[in-house]
């Protein structure tokens, strides 16, 4: 069996909240309970959890910062839009992805992942 990508169970996330209502505003609450927490939460690890394709540790530790990424600019930038995206509103069942794209990238066992370029340096 083919492990899922981060990206693609955040796709998937995306088209339910698109097609079950309900869902987005759910969805909302666990973002915005993980962001009012911070990274190393509870509530955190319980909104990430949903991202992670069968208890996978590496995207895990990805989703929590715990693989190395937490001061990676780029990863910290994927992992704040993927709480971020989830507080816009009606926006969220078209935007959810966006700038998410790339939070796989050097993932063990993932391949084709669309790399989004660095952030620019401040």
């Amino acid at each position: 069996m083919v492990k899922k990508k981060i990206i693609d169970k955040v796709l998937e996330k995306k088209t339910v909240m698109a097609t079950t209502p309900g869902t987005a505003d759910s969805n909302k609450d666990l973002a915005i309970a993980a962001i009012i927490g911070g990274i190393k939460s509870p509530a955190w690890r319980t909104y990430m959890e949903q991202f992670v394709d069968g208890g996978d540790s590496d995207q895990l530790m990805r989703l929590l910062a715990t693989d190395g990424t937490d001061n990676d600019k780029t990863q910290r930038e994927h992992r704040a839009y993927l709480l971020t995206n989830a507080t816009c509103g009606e926006t969220t069942k078209g935007l959810f992805d966006t700038n998410v794209e790339s939070i796989d990238q050097d993932l063990p066992g993932v391949t084709n992942c669309k790399q989004t370029p660095a952030a620019p340096s401040e």
